[in-house]
């Protein structure tokens, strides 16, 4: 028995010693191809993870680390910081570069800034003032005018005008705009009219107009008189389609009969409410006033104020103001110039057969005035009637509504195929008339939107009256100056 205890004693030893020798052996290059070589498995290298920096005063709360910061409008792009701008220098924070002086509510002194420092550019400069910063540039400047201002430093000159010439720069007033009349806002040169022969030479205005008819022209025992005729014909209502019994009353001047002279004409009209007696036959209407129509026409002729003037007052009723201008060229005219002597060269025709040629070609001797709503026909008249007068007065009455009548004559005017000359357009109205802002607006119109065929004191005007209303003493003053001053002025 121990000697099989002995034995296994000795095998144990001998294996440990077995396994120790096979540990410590080298180790042998395997020359067998055919064994597989045992294949390295490779070994992670830990990635240090990056901090998701929270930033507070520019300085990161997890790991420390100072933002450096990219400013845009002083703000950090990066972490939000806000600058404080602490070292500005003319207006610009050295940190941030953030133009301080944009926002800054500037405190000038000289010239700089002193909350953010900012020197003012003296970008706008006027009268010798930085508006900016109010630093006064005329102070030490030695001024070099140009026409009132220093071209030095922008300060106007405070004029000290002698006859229109600045004593101080030498500044000569133009009196650019100013009319004859007014007082140069400038200088305070009053400039005057220069008149020759009742015109101003430098503004063409008129001054042979009146407000009060001479007494020699009131004379109701004037050595010539001249002669009134009623003639009744058959005459067309345009409004309604229809032939109507009309009137017009003719003034034929001293004379007429007595001779073989043809005679300008001159057709005028009434207002609302009246008809063709009211210039000349209705001796009974309110004292009077148009027996003094004739009265004051017997004396310009015979004071040679105007040439000889055949006056027709028609009736212009029925077709008012859309229409009358229709029947004034088909009915009226036809008849009153082949029954009288005018310079259309119809006389003794027979109506049917007149040739509206013979108009056009007299047009020069053929005038066209209202009153009030005759007035206001006028503008139909002009626009549609062009080619047959030369002449209009507007007495107290503007377009009123006649939008149409009105625009119809302005595209009439601006026609550049319109050969017809305007040769005088007379305006006139009273300050304390109803029509009188209406009369001026549609003046006024005419004026600005044709400029070629109407041109002020060339050939059309508007005469205030201070003072008149809207009745019969404005309307005779209107006849006297238009027909004796503007439209056949003796030997004009």
């Amino acid at each position: 028995m121990w000697k099989r205890v002995f034995i296994f004693i000795i095998l144990c030893c001998a294996m440990v010693l077995l396994v120790s020798c096979s540990q410590d052996a080298p180790v042998q290059e395997n020359d067998n191809p055919t064994q597989e070589e045992p294949i390295e498995t490779p070994v992670e290298t830990p990635v240090e993870k990056q901090c998701e920096h929270i930033y507070k005063d520019g300085k990161c709360t997890l790991c420390g680390e100072i933002c450096t910061h990219v400013f845009e409008n002083g703000v950090c792009k990066e972490c939000g910081y806000i600058c404080p701008h602490s070292e500005v220098y003319h207006g610009i924070c050295n940190l941030c570069d953030y133009h301080v002086y944009e926002d800054c509510e500037h405190k000038w002194k000289k010239g700089v800034c002193s909350i953010c420092g900012y020197e003012c550019p003296h970008e706008h400069i006027y009268d010798g003032f930085c508006l900016d910063c109010d630093v006064d540039f005329s102070v030490d400047c030695e001024h070099e005018w140009e026409n009132g201002v220093c071209k030095k430093c922008t300060m106007l000159c405070h004029h000290n005008f002698k006859d229109s010439v600045c004593q101080n720069c030498g500044f000569v007033c133009t009196h650019e705009g100013l009319k004859c009349g007014e007082v140069c806002r400038i200088c305070y040169y009053e400039f005057e009219h220069q008149i020759v022969e009742g015109k101003c030479v430098l503004c063409g205005k008129r001054f042979d107009y009146v407000t009060e008819i001479p007494s020699k022209f009131l004379n109701t025992n004037c050595p010539e008189k001249g002669t009134v005729e009623k003639v009744v014909f058959q005459s067309y209502d345009y409004n309604n389609n229809r032939s109507y019994e009309n009137t017009f009353f003719v003034y034929l001047p001293y004379g007429y009969y007595d001779n073989t002279d043809e005679y300008n004409v001159f057709y005028l009209t009434h207002g609302s409410g009246e008809n063709a007696a009211y210039w000349l036959a209705q001796l009974s209407y309110a004292g009077g006033y148009t027996e003094k129509t004739k009265v004051v026409l017997d004396n310009m002729h015979y004071y040679k104020l105007c040439e000889p003037t055949i006056v027709v007052t028609p009736t212009e009723n029925l077709n008012g103001t859309a229409n009358f201008y229709k029947e004034l060229v088909e009915n009226i005219m036809p008849l009153a110039e082949t029954m009288y002597r005018t310079k259309a060269h119809l006389y003794g025709k027979d109506v049917k057969s007149v040739n509206k040629q013979a108009f056009i070609d007299s047009r020069m001797y053929r005038a066209y005035a209202g009153l009030s709503r005759g007035s206001m026909i006028g503008y139909g008249v002009m626009g549609y009637d062009m080619a047959y007068f030369g002449y209009y007065g507007y007495y107290s009455g503007g377009s009123y509504g006649l939008t149409t009548q009105l625009n119809d004559l302005i595209k009439a005017l601006n026609d550049p195929t319109n050969p017809y000359k305007i040769y005088y357009a007379y305006h006139s109205c009273g300050t304390n008339d109803a029509m009188y802002q209406n009369h001026v607006d549609d003046y006024k119109k005419l004026l600005a939107t044709t400029q070629h065929k109407l041109v002020e004191y060339e050939n059309t005007e508007f005469f205030v009256k201070e003072g008149f209303q809207h009745n019969y003493s404005a309307w005779i003053v209107d006849l006297y100056n238009s027909l004796g001053t503007r439209f056949f002025k003796y030997n004009d």
